[in-house]
């Protein structure tokens, strides 16, 4: 999905501070202004940013049990770098102190978002198998599940803030778990 909004901030560069709040909703980038506004109006992800593979399933087995597996393919953490200008710096670039005060930041995007994807795409299998049985007037399923059976750690969280913990990871795929489960329908 091409997000193209040139046109506009040619004609209206005041546009661009709305152009880069719509792009932080839409594209984990971070909200903040850009000291060059048409740099980031056309963002074209590549194609593979965009597609997702989740096929899901259900066998019947002997024994009335069903053994049901999920895969998950969506792409990896799309890689931004996002440089927050302090007061101080903005002052000695301005040669006078910001109107939002000493205190004031700005936050510049460094690359261009959703385009470069360092992470590897992430792969996980749930599998479960469960069984049916009647009591009286009630259904009973117990089953056993099984999340991430391949006990695959992509990462899925990255620091976005350049700095020196840019790119450092926050967050990994939960390992390995299995859950005893029972569902009861009267």
């Amino acid at each position: 999905m091409v997000t193209d909004a040139c046109d506009i901030v040619d004609d209206v560069p005041e546009f661009a501070m709305n152009l880069a709040a719509t792009v932080a909703l839409t594209t984990n980038s971070v909200v903040g202004p850009n000291n060059a506004p048409s740099r980031f109006c056309r963002i074209s992800p590549p194609w593979s940013a965009l597609t997702q593979v989740k096929p899901f399933g259900t066998y019947p087995l002997p024994w009335d049990l069903r053994a049901s597996f999920n895969y998950q393919h969506p792409p990896g953490v799309a890689t931004t770098s996002t440089y927050v200008v302090s007061g101080a710096e903005i002052a000695a670039a301005l040669g006078r102190a910001p109107a939002a005060g000493a205190r004031a930041t700005a936050a510049f995007e460094l690359l261009e978002p959703q385009r470069l994807r360092r992470e590897s795409r992430l792969n996980q299998v749930n599998l479960a198998v469960t069984r049916q049985f009647t009591v009286g007037g009630a259904r009973l399923l117990p089953g056993i599940e099984l999340h991430n059976a391949l006990n695959a750690s992509t990462v899925h969280t990255i620091v976005t803030r350049y700095g020196p913990a840019w790119e450092g990871v926050r967050g990994v795929l939960t390992p390995r778990i299995m859950k005893f489960a029972l569902q009861v329908d009267f």
